[in-house]
């Protein structure tokens, strides 16, 4: 518990090194330096920035969830875990492909999508405060959208579909503004710079997807 306090508190260094230290003078009738309401009052300091130390440490350790993952941080401080899911990348495309599309490619834009919905994460928007992700991740690439819906009309199809196929694709939306911040090495909190509306989310960074539903 001393280092523990040392680590999150220096200064709690410096009561220790000023704790009266045992006369050495001689007894010749006078009244020793060293009194009892003293050293009390020392004792009494050192244990309340010891105590305050504590604290502190459990501040710091609470904006930083346990293991690596995604997480919902809720208004309370705990935790919940998101499931990761991979996203998939396609084109679509409108009738037969020419000879330039077999050739190289489309040319048209890249989606990124999910087939499904399996494992998206609900909590009441009372609850939500931000998204919590710890791990070796691009934090730089973070981005956070609506859940859109994409269905695939009469002659549309796949191209370069590196993914499960099929007539209906999960999309990410349109951007949402979010305010940042470093909570450790590895970690980051990402929290809306406003109070999101009830629906379903997708929190993205790279080719990994988060879904989370506001109640």
């Amino acid at each position: 518990m001393k280092n523990l306090a040392f680590a999150c508190l220096p200064g709690i260094a410096h009561a220790e090194r000023g704790w009266p230290r045992r006369s050495t003078t001689r007894y010749t009738g006078m009244t020793p330096s060293f009194s009892v309401k003293g050293g009390f009052m020392y004792l009494v300091r050192s244990v309340v920035l010891m105590l305050m130390a504590l604290v502190s440490c459990t501040a710091i350790a609470a904006d930083v969830p346990e293991f690596d993952g995604a997480y919902i941080k809720t208004n309370s401080g705990s935790f919940i875990e998101i499931k990761t899911k991979q996203a998939y990348t396609t084109q679509i495309i409108r009738g037969g492909m020419t000879t330039d599309q077999l050739l190289y490619g489309s040319g048209r834009q890249v989606y990124y999508y999910v087939a499904n919905k399996d494992g998206i994460q609900s909590i009441e928007r009372a609850r939500f405060k931000g998204i919590a992700i710890r791990g070796r991740e691009n934090f730089n690439n973070f981005s956070l959208h609506p859940l859109d819906t994409m269905k695939l009309s009469h002659g549309e199809n796949l191209y370069e579909n590196h993914g499960p196929g099929g007539n209906t694709l999960y999309v990410p939306g349109k951007q949402i503004d979010v305010r940042k911040k470093s909570t450790g090495s590895d970690s980051y909190y990402f929290e809306p710079a406003a109070s999101l509306e009830k629906g379903e989310y997708i929190v993205w960074i790279d080719k990994k997807f988060w879904l989370i539903e506001i109640k």
